[in-house]
Formats: C-alpha cells, sequence, structure tokens
C-alpha cells in the first residue's frame, strides 16, 4: 500500500470516527426535532441537503418528537410562523465545526478522536476497543451526542480524553494538554486545570 493511499484510508477513518446526530428543528404540520447524521464540520448547506430527503410519513417516531401544544392540525410553524415545512439549523454550527477541525488534527499526534458514541460509558468502551486495534494509538479523545446537544443549546462543550488503561498518569495527563493545545489553535476558549479526571471545557 502507497503512502498516499494510507493517508486516504486514514482521512476516511477520521470522517467515519467525527459523524455525528444532530437534533434538527424541523417542521411539517407537526413542530419537532428530527434527527439526521452529518460530518462533524458539516456546513449549512450540507445539513439542509441532509434534510431535503425527509419525508414527515417515512419518519419514525423516535425521529420525530412534538414540542409544544397543538398536533398535526398546526398549520405552521411555531417556532417562525413560517410555511408548514421548514428547516431551523442549529445554532453554534462553527464551534462544533471548529472542535471537529481540532479532534481531526489528532490523529496526526496518534491520538484517536471520535465523535459517534451516545454518552461518557459508550466512549470509553469504544475508546479502548479502537486502541486495542490501532496499536500506534496512544489515547483517545472524545465528544458524545448529549455533548453535541450542549453545543448547540449553550455554546458549551466538554471534551473527554483517556490513555491506554495500562499508561501511566503522566501520559494521560500529556494527552489532555495535547487536545488542549489543538482545541486552542483553532480560537477556542479551553479551560482546564491539569485534572486528569476532569474534562477539558470549552466555550466560542
Amino acid at each position: 500500500m502507497t503512502a498516499e493511499h494510507m493517508t486516504e484510508n486514514t482521512a476516511e477513518k477520521t470522517q467515519e470516527h467525527l459523524m455525528v446526530t444532530l437534533r434538527v428543528p424541523i417542521t411539517y404540520q407537526m413542530y419537532g426535532y428530527a434527527n439526521i447524521q452529518v460530518p462533524i464540520n458539516a456546513s449549512e448547506d450540507d445539513i439542509l441537503e441532509a434534510c431535503d430527503n425527509f419525508n414527515p410519513d417515512d419518519l419514525a417516531d423516535t425521529d420525530l418528537m412534538i414540542r409544544g401544544n397543538g398536533g398535526p392540525d398546526v398549520e405552521v410553524c411555531r417556532h417562525c410562523h413560517d410555511t408548514p415545512w421548514k428547516v431551523h439549523l442549529p445554532e453554534h454550527l462553527e464551534m462544533l465545526a471548529l472542535i471537529g477541525d481540532a479532534l481531526a488534527s489528532l490523529d496526526a499526534k496518534n491520538i484517536l478522536a471520535f465523535a459517534n458514541e451516545c454518552c461518557n460509558t459508550d466512549s470509553a468502551s469504544y475508546g479502548q476497543e479502537k486502541l486495542a486495534e490501532e496499536p500506534r494509538y496512544i489515547g483517545f479523545a472524545f465528544i458524545h451526542s448529549q455533548n453535541v446537544e450542549n453545543i448547540l443549546d449553550d455554546g458549551v462543550c466538554h471534551v473527554g480524553f483517556c490513555s491506554r488503561n495500562d499508561a501511566e498518569a503522566e501520559t494521560t495527563k500529556a494527552i489532555a494538554e495535547t487536545v488542549c493545545e489543538a482545541l486552542r489553535e483553532t480560537g477556542l476558549t479551553v479551560t482546564w486545570e491539569g485534572d486528569i479526571d476532569s474534562k477539558i471545557e470549552v466555550t466560542y
């Protein structure tokens, strides 16, 4: 395998790990949220394109959650009082993309980064499983779907990190410092006081 092919494969794996699920306010007679899966650094156009193929009749109950009063008889969006069919882009997409850029840059520093799990427990299990498969990684950094919601709602994120199970505390600390540096290089505000049992706080 050539170096070029290895680079392409690594990029594909990185992109796979950095897919996120966005809960997008979307309306068609009913006002709710639809789940779409897009790259962490998806543009507004990417998100709108992902929503283009939505047919409300095809959405499962778990994909569309009714919020507020009203129901099928509501003919306009209560979010903006616009037409029945309307997609509302989440706020803080730029912050999410910057975090994505920072996480993607970690692969070159032998730190696995991902955003495709739902919670801390699943992220920890997934990370250790991937470390066992990929000896070159010294540890991992992650955000999960709950963090994504916090970013889009509040503009605050807590980035997790971990080393291999048998690693020394200093190794874990070095991973966290590398993650902090990558986040700061994007222009984000980073708060971490050196405690390896605490996540890294990121604000815009």
